[in-house]
């Protein structure tokens, strides 16, 4: 948050899919567009930012049932 008040683009991602506490922290909690539904391909990456306090957040999602994701597709994600 202070990044963004002192003028910089900032991207939160919580790649944390098993207990992603970033959604909590930003009161975003309950979304259905995470990164969670991104890795399975449910989604687009845009479509899971999300935007508060002048920063961009993808939350990582709060569900138990998603713990084996293929993780190996974030960085083709990021490009």
């Amino acid at each position: 948050i202070i990044l963004s008040k002192c003028g910089f683009k900032v991207l939160a991602i919580d790649a944390d899919v098993k207990l992603a506490n970033l959604e909590i922290f930003f009161g975003i909690e309950g979304s259905d567009n995470t990164l969670q539904r991104v890795f399975k391909g449910e989604i687009s990456i845009d479509e899971a930012v999300h935007s508060r306090y002048g920063v961009d957040i993808i939350p990582g999602g709060l569900s138990v049932e998603n713990i084996y994701l293929d993780v190996r597709r974030f960085d083709i994600l990021l490009c």
